[in-house]
């Protein structure tokens, strides 16, 4: 065979049982300049519409250099020099060609657009590019930039149909899945990875020392490499990252997870795990509030599970889908909607049916928050233990049938209890919710998670009732200490400072406050995305955490609309505002608690409902105010609220003595009973407002109480700042035990 005529053998090809390897990593940096060349030759503005610069020539020219390098149809690869002197040929010649048409444009006095005045000045592009890795940090940037710049190129939906004003690549065209490779490499790099290959790329184009001694794969999916390692490491990196996860290192965690892509089972027939290790990517994302890198992930992961038909994986990577949507678009009332309550289970458009058991009980909370009442919703608790039954015996059928099949896991009980306990709670039945938690401890044999759901329940119930010191006494026993993970950690600490901030609103005592508010972390490091959701310790401010878009600031709840609309009426009666603005807020809460089945919220909303008309003068205000308190009154004193109650009794004086003023006897014992309820909640304020309101009484009797004057003078309400001090101490005592992982 004449061997001058055949054709040239393909470079970096080597056959291997059939198989055909991607690039070694070395030749990574040449497909990032390639990948910028793609994005200089297709500029865009700022709306992400193609500009016409160049020449359909030039245009051509650039795409053939980069099609010949990414196909490897030439004898080796091009070194940075040769493709550098061959770039700038080319765009040297494109520039002379566009300054010549530009100065015919300004020879007929017409403006010329700012992005093509530039174009005509030449500026060699790989030496642009080059120079951006002259430092690392630099580097790193600019690896970032290049994945946001070749991702606005791409179309990257599923519709076969063009859309009006279509990318430039396509997605699905030889450059496209070029570039998809790419921006799976840049999505998976952790911080120490991208410095790395900062380093790589530097070294490449002669800008900056050699390559670490640190070997680290880059790609997407090391075939070679997974074939060569056992199921073992795949199982020992999966370990190492959710130990890393549960201490709070979060960069172990994030090298142990994109590890986890190059281990795979050996064993031939097998099939690639890659969804897996996308779907766990996804997954730690989204708990860390990282929504759009979850989203770009669990979208890659549903590709890879229908391609390789995983259908186990397809359906936890739906459930997470499911959860990203719920959190991002969908609220309970919209901006300019007026809050409506609908005696009925949720719409299927608004809350679907969901994959698993587990997400079943999610979506309860998720139903809550988009204002399904409490009653309706109670039937999901059910329905989530009859559609896992149902499961299992489908499960158990299959295994009769075929040998192999594992059925499902049994379900475990603590998390349903757990559920129902605090559904119980919302309506007010607490004996039923403590049953419950008693059930979901006993059922919690090693699942701290539900210990910690538990344990934050009874202390939020014995805080809104007025026992602060009692829900401190829960919060901070040491059993329910030991070995917590950073993620229980951060819910713990939230309810040790709701409980402070609500026991020295109670006391009055302002230097306490000013102690806390130094003490404790700004309210703004943690948010809520949408319904289902758990708050998120961000630990920087919403622009530089990545959630400066509206849509992920938080969408309005139902629960949380209620519980806002009463402190707000809270704040502007203590700002002696005028009755007729405070009453708007107290009847939307006081009705759309009822809607929803929130016992509690209504009748402290009734009380507080009241208190708005007693500051109304004249029109038998007072006696409308007492109808109100007395028709719940039995509820008052059934629920434990101690807070509630005393201020209840309050109203109930302060009515009477209007009503009535000659007979103040009832009026009295109602009074004196709120003083010792006041005393022991530590409220200043409400102390205060029965010894004004007694010390009115004897002076209306000519008979005054030489007691009341000098508790009056006597201040018996302990003053908190000396116990904040001391357990803001043990919480940051107990942050640095968790994150040292309790060493």
């Amino acid at each position: 065979m004449n061997t001058s005529l055949s054709s040239p053998p393909k470079r970096s090809r080597r056959s291997n049982g059939g198989v055909v390897h991607r690039a070694p990593e070395f030749e990574l940096p040449l497909h990032l300049a390639l990948a910028y060349l793609l994005v200089r030759v297709h500029p865009i503005n700022s709306e992400g519409a193609p500009i016409n610069i160049y020449s359909a020539a030039f245009i051509s020219s650039i795409l053939q250099l980069v099609a010949r390098e990414i196909y490897e149809v030439g004898y080796i690869a091009r070194t940075y020099d040769n493709l550098k002197a061959e770039v700038d040929s080319l765009v040297e010649s494109e520039c002379a060609s566009i300054a010549r048409l530009n100065e015919k444009v300004r020879s007929r006095g017409q403006l010329i657009a700012h992005d093509r005045a530039d174009a005509e000045n030449f500026e060699s592009w790989l030496e642009t590019f080059a120079t951006q890795f002259e430092d690392i940090a630099e580097g790193c940037a600019f690896l970032d930039n290049l994945e946001k710049d070749v991702r606005v190129r791409m179309n990257e939906d599923d519709e076969e149909d063009l859309t009006e004003l279509p990318e430039p690549i396509e997605r699905r065209s030889p450059f496209g899945l070029f570039l998809r490779g790419i921006l799976l490499t840049l999505r998976k790099l952790s911080f120490d990875e991208t410095s790395q290959l900062s380093v790589q790329v530097g070294a490449w184009c002669g800008v900056a020392p050699g390559p670490s001694r640190t070997s680290s794969h880059l790609w997407s999916l090391n075939r070679r490499a997974a074939m060569e390692e056992t199921s073992d490491k795949r199982s020992n990196t999966m370990q190492e990252f959710q130990n890393a996860t549960e201490n709070g290192d979060y960069a172990k965690a994030l090298t142990s997870l994109r590890r986890f892509y190059d281990y795979q089972f050996p064993a031939a027939g097998n099939k690639g795990q890659h969804q897996h290790a996308l779907l766990n990517l996804a997954t730690f994302h989204y708990s860390q509030g990282g929504i759009s890198s979850a989203k770009a992930a669990i979208d890659e992961a549903i590709r890879v599970a229908r391609a390789e038909n995983d259908k186990p994986c397809l359906r936890q990577c739906m459930s997470l889908r499911y959860r990203l949507q719920a959190e991002t678009n969908s609220a309970a009332f919209l901006p300019d909607e007026s809050p409506r309550i609908y005696q009925q289970p949720l719409a299927e458009g608004k809350l679907q049916t969901p994959a698993t058991p587990f997400v079943d009980l999610w979506s309860i909370k998720t139903a809550l928050d988009m204002a399904e009442p409490v009653h309706v919703a109670m039937r999901r608790i059910h329905l989530t233990l009859a559609r896992h039954e149902d499961l299992m015996a489908k499960s158990e059928g299959k295994r009769e049938g075929k040998q192999g099949i594992k059925p499902y896991r049994p379900f475990p009980l603590a998390p349903w209890h757990a559920t129902q306990a605090g559904l119980w709670s919302m309506i007010g039945c607490h004996d039923l919710a403590e049953l419950h938690e008693d059930l979901a401890i006993k059922d919690a044999a090693g699942d701290a998670d539900t210990r910690l759901t538990v344990l934050l329940s009874r202390a939020e119930r014995a805080a809104s009732s007025g026992r602060c010191i009692d829900a401190l006494g829960i919060l901070l026993d040491f059993d329910s200490l030991d070995h917590m993970s950073l993620a229980m950690y951060h819910r713990w600490a939230r309810k040790v400072w709701s409980t402070l901030e609500l026991w020295v609103s109670l006391s009055g005592d302002v230097e306490a406050m000013d102690l806390l508010v130094a003490l404790k972390p700004p309210d703004e490091l943690s948010v809520r995305l949408g319904p289902g959701a758990n708050t998120r310790e961000l630990g920087q401010s919403l622009e530089l955490s990545g959630m400066s878009d509206p849509s992920l600031r938080g969408v309005p709840l139902a629960h949380e609309e209620v519980q806002a609309s009463l402190l707000k009426a809270r704040k502007l009666k203590n700002a002696d505002f005028p009755p007729h603005v405070l009453l708007p807020h107290v009847l939307s809460a006081v009705h759309l608690s009822a809607e929803l089945g929130l016992w509690p919220l209504y009748r402290k909303g009734i009380v507080q409902l009241a208190e708005v008309l007693l500051c109304i003068e004249g029109q038998g205000m007072a006696a409308r105010a007492m109808e109100e308190v007395e028709a719940i009154w039995e509820q008052i004193l059934n629920e434990g609220n101690q807070e509630n109650t005393c201020r209840a009794l309050l109203v109930l004086a302060k009515a009477k003595l209007d009503v009535n003023s000659e007979d103040s006897s009832a009026a009295e014992a109602h009074l004196r009973q709120a003083l010792l309820i006041a005393g022991d909640i530590s409220a200043r304020d409400l102390r205060l407002q029965a010894l004004t309101l007694l010390a009115i009484v004897a002076e209306m009797r000519g008979q005054p109480d030489e007691e009341l004057l000098a508790a009056w003078e006597r201040d018996d309400v302990q003053r908190p700042t000396d116990e904040i001090r001391k357990i803001g101490e043990i919480v940051k005592l107990v942050g640095v035990r968790v994150s040292g992982n309790w060493t």
